[in-house]
């Protein structure tokens, strides 16, 4: 990771990877604001991932899924 998460960052990262592969709505993700404020969360937050950002997936119109095995 090129910097550490936020809290919120983290708190998105969770919610994705419990469990892996599952669909997680803007809706869902816990962050104050509207969805585009979701979507600002998740690029920085894949940005910091670096090349395992990747691995976030978006489902258009829906929301995001992390594909892939996690190791916490």
């Amino acid at each position: 990771m090129s910097s550490a998460l936020t809290a919120r960052e983290r708190e998105i990262l969770r919610w994705l990877l419990n469990p892996p592969g599952r669909t997680v709505t803007r809706r869902q993700i816990p962050v104050d604001g509207t969805e585009r404020a979701v979507d600002v969360h998740v690029a920085a937050l894949r940005s910091k991932l670096g090349p395992a950002g990747g691995l976030i997936e978006t489902i258009r119109g829906i929301g995001y899924r992390f594909r892939g095995a996690a190791c916490l």
